[in-house]
């Protein structure tokens, strides 16, 4: 929790606003969430600072800790935790250009010990010429971190000494620094830590510094709930009811309907208590809602999980399966509501659905394993999970919608069908069948089925079986999938549905080793967040959500992300989102992204501003609507010819592929549009690599840099740019012009719009709502937005930044402005039109986050 005061930020940040990473790379910053420090080289937290404390048997003894900002670089914190009586408190002062100095008090409780945790990452330098190198201090009293040859170290020195500094588990990812060690006696002190970085490496200024903070001008509640402040519905004309075009289809890397019309689908996920405690008049409602908002894909999630209550449950035994009559009525509503909307559906079919448990051996080991009978790993194994699976598929796909007539495996509206959520051996559950986790019952199987999987390869069975290796074990555990994969598409299609089917998603941080039994199905699914400074990555060092979703993107394959977002809410950054990732969605040519998520709770009363919903979030659904536009209408073109990367059987199997360690990946994702090419496997004859595109370019290194040089990184079609280190984002096309992030006190001069904004952080949308280039269009809408936060002490309300600036929108005469307000009010509004540009003052009395320009 951060505490401040308000006249020192008000002022900070306007002398901050521009204050970017250094040239060097290196930089410090105060972590206004720990009270300590974040050490970032080329944009990567390459250190991390933390309080560690634990009581007893290794107890873990969390520390809340508030942050204030006393003036420039000066900086107050305190903490505590509770349960065991430990109380901190402190001052942190930048001492100097490179120079910062921490001084506090421990008070331990009761049988406690620990100190600091300091992590580190290695991973984005591993190709570099030098590695980073970590050592602890000979004295044990603090650590050096060198970043370059010819660089002194980052040095790290606490006084007095602690009882000890070791690497943890002997690795070379985390140092701790015990105060007192288990077993040793923790008493009160005072303890200074000194940081020295490189010369001409700054202390930067905190991002709280940086930001505005809440007054009287901010907005309260800009959304209402049941209305959309803008009106896309005429995106979906063409497709109401849901299902006209015919059922879904794969054509290579395209989706389209059984009667030739291509599809594109800009969705999001109801989820949860949404689905059942939402009243049916709001239902509809809310279907309207997200028609106008731009959607035309809507993921029903979490309809089986065992913490809804209701779910679609009547109840679950042993003996039998009954779906809840009530709780199927809702989702049938929920269908038909949609699709009148033209919005189509994505069904999971598993995702926390806990099975009722038996007697068998089986069923009592997935209990004894603290995760009770589940899908997650043991449908791979465990031929009962696998039939309750079937049973229920055959249930809902068989079931009747009382208000369209017609059953789920007939209903085009339901395009999808996702077999089991977030559920796979390669990288997150194999290991729970290996000889030492006491379960013999699986373990029985699973090492039958690695012995089988090495018979028929010929291989040694030794090598198959050790899940937590890359090489043979990826190829046994994505076989294992496979088989599964097959036993249950056969089913559903016995059954007679024709939906596009998932298998499953790539999901945290997955490597490429995990897509060959994803590619069963006949879309390839994959669920990405990213973290808190989404624009100001240096795409040459750090990945974010995007270049993880590229990274699933197999050849000949559609793309679908069911989930996307912002991991941690609310952030500062989250208005910046939406438009960026649909920018890079329709550049790559992805097929179905799914934001995560409009909402879980009641929509009848809706819940706070969370990762799990948007629907009440001016940050996130202002711009949202501009996303859909960009996406739908293709604002910014689809790149031109295809890249493929074509990584050797050694790269994407015996070793960690992925984002994190393939640049080529990271910088081809905003630069061209590109896929992945996989070889063809001896060991594995299901899988069928797809042919290349004639005239398209491979790419074999999996380090090649597409950035360029300098802070710059663009799409090649002009269509976008991204500055990384001022951590500003920009589209420039006829139908979008926008400027987002750290754009406070700058000027962006774009074809037809001038943006010049004073608030820190935002996000400003020009769009033609007529396909029309702006500058020729009849109607425009403006869209804006910066923070959103929880109201202080009622978190079901929020209050709203204002954009404050100039904008100059170039185009035809005689057009009309008006303010257009969350409750769908239009208030006209006075605009000076000169030079052909229509010159508007933003400031805090607008309102509202939207602006329409069109004829009177």
């Amino acid at each position: 929790m951060i505490k401040f005061l308000s006249y020192v930020l008000v002022f900070f940040c306007l002398t901050c606003a521009r204050t970017f990473a250094a040239p060097n790379d290196t930089s410090l910053q105060f972590d206004t969430e720990t009270g300590l420090f974040v050490i970032k080289h080329h944009t990567v937290d390459i250190a991390k600072a933390k309080f560690i404390f634990w009581s007893g048997a290794w107890v873990w003894n969390a520390v809340k800790v508030e942050t204030r900002i006393d003036s420039s670089f000066n900086y107050g914190f305190s903490g505590a935790n509770k349960e065991s009586g430990l109380t901190l408190n402190g001052l942190a002062k930048g001492s100097g250009a490179n120079h910062m100095r921490w001084r506090f008090h421990v008070s331990p409780g009761k049988n406690q010990f620990g100190g600091i945790g300091f992590a580190f990452e290695h991973a984005p330098f591993a190709n570099d010429a030098f590695v980073p190198e970590l050592n602890i201090l000979p004295g044990k009293d603090g650590w050096t971190l060198k970043l370059a040859a010819d660089q002194m170290p980052i040095k790290v020195v606490i006084e007095p000494p602690p009882s000890d500094v070791i690497f943890e588990r002997n690795g070379h990812d985390e140092i701790r620094v015990y105060f007192a060690k288990p077993g040793e006696k923790f008493v009160a002190r005072d303890y200074t830590i000194s940081v020295e970085l490189p010369e001409g490496s700054p202390i930067l200024p905190s991002t709280l510094e940086r930001l505005a903070q809440p007054d009287n001008t901010w907005y309260n509640n800009l959304v209402d709930t049941s209305i959309s402040p803008v009106n896309l519905s005429f995106l979906n004309d063409a497709e109401k009811p849901a299902g006209k075009h015919g059922s879904l289809e794969v054509k290579g890397d395209e989706l389209v309907f059984s009667d030739g019309t291509a599809a594109r689908f800009w969705g999001t996920n109801i989820t949860g208590y949404s689905l059942f405690t939402t009243g049916l008049s709001d239902t509809v409602k809310q279907a309207k809602r997200l028609s106008e908002l731009g959607f035309n894909l809507v993921r029903l999630h979490h309809f089986d999980s065992d913490w809804v209550k209701p779910n679609i449950f009547a109840s679950d035994t042993a003996a039998g399966l009954e779906l809840d009559k009530e709780s199927l009525r809702r989702l049938d509503l929920w269908i038909k509501a949609l699709g009148d909307e033209g919005i189509y559906v994505w069904l999971d079919l598993n995702v926390g659905r806990i099975f009722p448990a038996s007697d068998g051996e089986g069923s009592q080991e997935m209990i004894k394993n603290g995760k009770g009978p589940s899908a997650a790993g043991y449908a791979y194994l465990d031929s009962g999970i696998e039939a309750k699976m079937k049973v229920l598929n055959a249930l809902l796909l068989n079931h009747v919608n009382q208000y369209t007539k017609l059953a789920y495996r007939d209903d085009p509206r339901i395009a999808f069908l996702l077999l089991t959520n977030e559920n796979d051996l390669t990288h997150h559950y194999g290991n729970m069948f290996l000889p030492d986790k006491d379960q013999p019952f699986h373990n029985k199987i699973f090492m039958a089925e690695a012995t089988r999987f090495a018979t028929e390869k010929g291989i040694d069975p030794q090598s198959t079986w050790e899940s937590w290796k890359f090489g043979l074990p990826k190829l046994f555990l994505s076989d294992m999938e496979h088989r599964f994969n097959e036993r249950m598409i056969a089913a559903i299609r016995l059954i007679g549905s024709k939906a596009v089917i998932s298998t499953t998603n790539s999901f945290g941080n997955m490597t490429v080793a995990g897509l060959l039994s994803i590619a069963d199905g006949g879309v390839v699914a994959v669920n990405a967040y990213t973290n808190v400074g989404l624009l100001e990555a240096d795409p040459r060092y750090l990945p974010n959500l995007t270049s993880w979703i590229a990274a699933t993107g197999l050849a000949g394959k559609p793309v679908a992300i069911t989930e996307w977002n912002l991991w941690k809410h609310p952030t500062y950054d989250r208005s910046a989102l939406p438009a960026y990732f649909a920018a890079i969605a329709s550049f790559q040519g992805w097929n179905a992204p799914m934001e995560f998520a409009y909402s879980q709770s009641s929509l009848d009363n809706p819940g706070i501003i969370s990762r799990w919903e948007f629907a009440t979030d001016p940050a996130l659904l202002a711009m949202m609507p501009v996303g859909a536009l960009i996406f739908r209408q293709q604002h910014v073109k689809q790149g031109g010819s295809l890249h493929y990367l074509s990584p050797t059987m050694a790269e994407f199997i015996n070793s960690p592929l992925s984002p994190l360690t393939s640049q080529a990946i990271r910088t081809l994702t905003e630069t061209k549009r590109w896929r992945l090419a996989l070889p063809v496997i001896r060991e594995l004859d299901w899988f069928k690599p797809s042919a290349q595109e004639q005239g398209a370019t491979e790419v074999k290194d999996i380090a090649t840099d597409f950035a360029g040089s300098g802070d710059v990184i663009c799409a090649e079609t002009g269509d976008f740019c991204r500055n990384w280190r001022r951590g500003t984002f920009t589209v420039d096309t006829p139908m979008t012009q926008l400027a987002s992030g750290w754009i406070g006190g700058e000027t962006f001069t774009l074809k037809s719009v001038t943006i010049a904004i004073k608030t820190a952080y935002a996000s400003l949308a020009i769009q033609s709502l007529d396909s029309k280039p702006i500058e020729e269009s009849q109607s425009i809408l403006i869209s804006m937005a910066a923070q959103t936060i929880p109201a202080w002490g009622d978190f079901k309300s929020n209050r709203s930044e204002p954009v404050l600036g100039k904008l100059a929108v170039k185009a035809r005469p005689g057009l009309v402005a008006y303010a257009a307000f969350g409750d769908g009010r239009l208030k006209p509004l006075s605009v000076r039109y000169g030079n052909g540009a229509y010159n508007l003052n933003l400031d805090a009395t607008l309102g509202t986050y939207w602006i329409v320009l069109r004829d009177g």
